[in-house]
């Protein structure tokens, strides 16, 4: 039997918006806005994805409040749409990664992070991270640390399973001179590995423009201090 497909316009949508639906595993809408924040087409993509998983949330919890079932006839699947704790919105804006997928599906990042003091994966305590922009050989990262009174230590590793190695590292220092005048110095080190160290002092930000090639090391487990 012979298949013919009948194309069919589709229905206009608005690239740049970002849903909170009940279905966190439909991939496209909130894949499409993220391409376009990389393409400097969406600005306010990190505040409305992470406004969007938080409304889920509250969605999923109001749920779990009104649950009314027999508990003998929950199954596992009836759970999934009852679930508050949604990684998405995070995976996506920290590591510049599409959410895994479930069934041992790989988490294909470009970026991941360890907390140095602590020796777990994951970023420290206190530390934002957001990736702006991914290119095939550049990556653009920029960290916060919003503790006022603790410096914060982390490792950046190349993919989630160091898999990709980095060339170099771009950031800015900046100091102010006692006049007030404030000077803006470019700096950049050389890496060739896949991964770096990173020292945040109290309310500092870093903005760094990381060189990368990409699939050049054999994918492990391991962390960074094994």
């Amino acid at each position: 039997k012979q298949w013919t497909e009948k194309w069919q316009p589709a229905e206009p949508f608005d690239w740049n918006f970002v849903p909170s639906t009940v279905d966190r595993d439909a991939d496209n809408p909130t894949e499409f806005p993220r391409l376009m924040y990389y393409a400097e087409k969406n600005p306010d993509w990190p505040y409305e994805i992470l406004a969007a998983e938080y409304e889920q949330c509250l969605k999923m919890l109001e749920v779990i409040k009104n649950e009314n079932r027999d508990v003998t006839k929950i199954d596992t699947n009836s759970l999934h749409f009852r679930n508050p704790v949604s990684t998405k919105g995070l995976v996506q804006v920290t590591m510049g990664s599409p959410q895994t997928i479930y069934n041992g599906g790989l988490l294909r990042a470009r970026v991941r992070y360890f907390d140095t003091d602590r020796a777990r994966p994951g970023l420290p305590l206190d530390v934002a991270a957001l990736v702006e922009k991914i290119e095939a050989d550049r990556i653009v990262v920029k960290l916060v640390n919003l503790s006022a009174l603790n410096t914060r230590r982390l490792i950046i590793q190349a993919g989630a399973f160091g898999e990709h190695e980095f060339t170099e590292v771009k950031y800015y220092e900046q100091n102010r001179k006692e006049s007030g005048q404030v000077i803006r110095a470019e700096k950049k080190l050389p890496v060739n590995k896949k991964f770096f160290a990173v020292e945040l002092l109290p309310g500092t930000s870093i903005r760094l423009e990381i060189g990368t090639r990409m699939f050049v090391n054999k994918p492990t487990y391991a962390f960074p201090w094994h």
